[in-house]
């Protein structure tokens, strides 16, 4: 045996090598191992060719991964007079923010326009938040995420 040739593929059809790997060809069994740093969001097909010396290859199986499980986080602080609305791997789109009272109030509605992944986005509150617990939420048509924020 010459190598491994790990590959990738986002459709399961097309694909690309991530890492070639030398065989030991020891009579021991071996663990050989890579790591992909940059899969792809979403589905992620991976198999290994397997090559010898003469050029000859046979491939693995298929195994499909899914990277679409990272949480989105959001984190609401007071800056001033503003909120501050820090996101961390939050998809691409435009945001509905609300931000209620206690009592169920809205004292706050906007949209925020985010290009994707993690940052930080102002809200320019008109009105002066008091000592209390309030909730902000940002809505798309397919999620909802939210934080409390604490005003002392």
């Amino acid at each position: 045996m010459s190598h491994f040739d790990i590959m990738r593929s986002s459709n399961g059809t097309n694909y690309t090598s991530l890492a070639t790997v030398a065989a030991r060809n020891t009579p021991v069994a071996n663990v050989y191992t890579t790591t992909d740093l940059s899969p792809v969001k979403g589905n992620n097909f991976y198999r290994i060719a397997i090559v010898d010396k003469d050029g000859k290859k046979a491939s693995s199986e298929t195994l499909k991964m899914n990277f679409n499980i990272i949480a989105a986080e959001i984190f609401a602080f007071k800056n001033g007079n503003d909120v501050r609305v820090n996101v961390a791997n939050l998809d691409k789109g435009n945001y509905a923010v609300r931000l209620m009272n206690a009592q169920g109030q809205q004292v706050y509605a906007g949209t925020i326009i985010h290009n994707g992944g993690n940052t930080s986005h102002t809200l320019n509150i008109k009105t002066t938040l008091v000592p209390a617990v309030y909730h902000l939420t940002l809505l798309t048509n397919d999620s909802r995420l939210s934080s409390s924020l604490i005003i002392r």
